[in-house]
């Protein structure tokens, strides 16, 4: 990834509330494509590069569709037990996807 796909993935991870607090990083290292990997527990996630071996072009919302995958990871791993917190962070995470949606990331 090069440095200006790295500040565009940063970007779109600001704009996810529930994401702040979170380390979402680019993997480099080749081992997997196209996907991303969530750990909850310790508030982490990697985004997978598209495989550049791949026939089917790079989807053009991929870095948006592997970030949602990461909020909405960090919307399900919260306390079940607080209902009143993880309904605030559920309308805060659709709040921040219509933001998205209405004032697309500059490519």
């Amino acid at each position: 990834m090069s440095a200006a796909n790295g500040d565009r993935l940063h970007a779109l991870v600001r704009r996810f509330r529930i994401l702040r607090g979170w380390g979402v990083r680019w993997d480099k290292g080749g081992e997997m494509y196209g996907q991303s990997v969530a750990f909850p527990n310790r508030r982490q996630a990697w985004i997978y590069p598209w495989d550049p071996r791949s026939t089917e072009p790079e989807p053009q919302d991929f870095l948006l569709h592997e970030v949602l995958h990461c909020a909405m990871k960090a919307l399900v791993s919260m306390d079940r037990r607080k209902p009143k917190e993880l309904r605030q962070a559920e309308e805060m995470l659709v709040q921040d996807i219509c933001g998205v949606y209405l004032d697309p990331p500059n490519d």
